[in-house]
């Protein structure tokens, strides 16, 4: 059967594993969190919801495409507090700038989840 609100993009499906890493993190509303294998968003999403939307929230990836793939889900979920960066290889001077700036760092790598896989 089909689930309700999937087709219309009211439901989100979430990989287990990728939901519980963002929850032990425990991010807080007006922290400053990055997510640096961000990929297309769902523990991004997952630690907006911690954060009631409230704070900075950084979603970090070293590929571009996986990371505009998350535009979209977090607009359906209404979460306007995520900054995009696709990760430089070698030296980042954006990043290098912001040294020691945030409350949390989530390093999933590799991925918990399997939806690279998929």
């Amino acid at each position: 059967g089909a689930i309700p609100g999937l087709r219309e993009g009211v439901v989100d499906p979430q990989d287990e594993g990728s939901q519980l890493v963002a929850l032990l993190l425990g991010a807080k509303p007006g922290e400053h969190v990055v997510d640096y294998c961000a990929g297309a968003g769902g523990k991004t999403l997952a630690l907006a919801a911690q954060m009631r939307n409230k704070g900075r929230l950084v979603a970090m990836d070293v590929d571009h495409a996986r990371l505009e793939r998350g535009a979209p889900r977090r607009k359906k979920a209404g979460v306007d507090n995520v900054q995009t960066h696709v990760i430089e290889q070698g030296k980042d001077k954006w990043l290098k700038r912001r040294k020691r700036t945030f409350d949390r760092v989530l390093v999933d790598a590799p991925c918990s989840g399997v939806g690279a896989w998929r």
